[in-house]
């Protein structure tokens, strides 16, 4: 699966002083690395549903830190979020996060 290969991947693009580095980058920079890291692991490959495994990549754990500071109230959690909190159970049921 593609997004198993982002996750796969991800640990052999840099090496740990570049992890050091990008670690202090803001999260844009460090998605376009990411990205950048990933393209260059097709080896000409072509990618496909690229927009739903990046989101999906990115919403799972915002979801799960999310819930996790707020203690799994979800009132809390879907305002945090600026999502309502029927969403915010719908997206939590599809990640399994319960």
């Amino acid at each position: 699966m593609a997004s198993d290969m982002l996750n796969t991947k991800s640990n052999t693009f840099f090496s740990s002083t570049d992890a050091q580095w990008q670690s202090c980058l803001p999260l844009c920079e460090q998605v376009k690395l990411m990205l950048a890291g990933y393209f260059e692991s097709l080896e000409g490959e072509s990618a496909a549903d690229l927009y739903n495994m990046v989101m999906s990549e990115v919403e799972r754990p915002l979801l799960q830190v999310t819930l996790e500071r707020c203690n799994y109230n979800q009132s809390r959690a879907s305002l945090m979020l600026g999502i309502s909190r029927g969403t915010l159970r719908k997206k939590i049921s599809h990640y399994k996060l319960e």
